[in-house]
């Protein structure tokens, strides 16, 4: 079993980690004629969160003492009914991939 959590972050936006099974995160959105509106808010959202947590990664690594040339990072994302985005591993069910890179070259 995969943990789950969820993180709400300083500007109240909400991160879920981890999959979940037989969820697909735009499905969950309501009624069919609301589905355009919702996902297009949804993505806001996401993206939004996205930008905290890539803030996050950032002020991170500048703390690390002895930090790496290059350090690089994968994970995919998607939208979700339970917050405004779902992290999920490199091979888990993702809307998008999201690479993010530190350093020489990047």
């Amino acid at each position: 079993m995969v943990a789950e959590i969820v993180v709400e972050l300083p500007g109240g936006n909400k991160i879920f980690f981890g999959e979940v099974a037989g969820q697909a995160g735009l499905v969950e959105a309501a009624r069919m004629e609301d589905i355009a509106h919702e996902t297009a808010d949804k993505l806001k959202a996401a993206l939004g969160s996205l930008g905290e947590l890539v803030g996050m990664l950032q002020e991170s690594i500048a703390r690390m003492p002895k930090r790496p040339d290059r350090i690089e990072m994968s994970f995919g994302a998607s939208l979700s009914g339970k917050c405004d985005l779902r992290v999920v591993s490199g091979q888990g069910e993702a809307e998008f991939k999201v690479t993010l890179g530190w350093g020489a070259g990047a």
